[in-house]
């Protein structure tokens, strides 16, 4: 995911402003919805904002290459507020998430055989005390599991 950050940034900074900053990454189902369910390979949805603009610059990085971009602008403001995420301060993968998921997941009572049916989401909310990765569960549209980016502390839902 560190990698195809990298590359999602580049191709903001270079086609939508040099100001950008990464807002979240965004369940993949979800932006599949969005857009209409158009097919695409398991890739990583990059939502770049400039502070202080509507405007969404999005980037779907599928192995290691920009894939496609859209932009959009929120109706509705939703709350809490997606604030920037500090990479930098990101110190939990992907797989650190996943791997404390299905830990996880016999206490919330689920069976997972395929852990790549879920989703994840990296966002940074108002209120919250740093950047925190989420599970969703992209058939009962829930978030199931919530882990610190920056600690790998099991932290509650932040969306709730």
């Amino acid at each position: 995911m560190f990698d195809s950050y990298q590359v999602a940034l580049e191709d903001a900074q270079a086609n939508f402003s040099p100001n950008v900053k990464l807002y979240a990454l965004v369940p993949s189902q979800i932006m599949q919805r969005n857009l209409g369910q158009l097919p695409v390979m398991p890739g990583w949805f990059f939502k770049f904002k400039v502070e202080g603009l509507p405007r969404e610059y999005i980037v779907l990085v599928i192995n290691g290459q920009s894939a496609g971009v859209t932009e959009a602008e929120p109706v509705v403001q939703v709350l809490p507020l997606d604030l920037p995420i500090d990479m930098s301060a990101v110190k939990i993968s992907s797989d650190q998430v996943l791997a404390g998921f299905l830990k996880k997941a016999p206490e919330l009572g689920l069976t997972v055989t395929d852990p790549f049916t879920y989703d994840l989401e990296l966002v940074n909310l108002e209120g919250q005390s740093g950047p925190v990765w989420s599970v969703y569960d992209p058939i009962s549209l829930k978030w199931l599991y919530a882990m610190s980016a920056t600690t790998g502390e099991e932290l509650p839902n932040p969306r709730s």
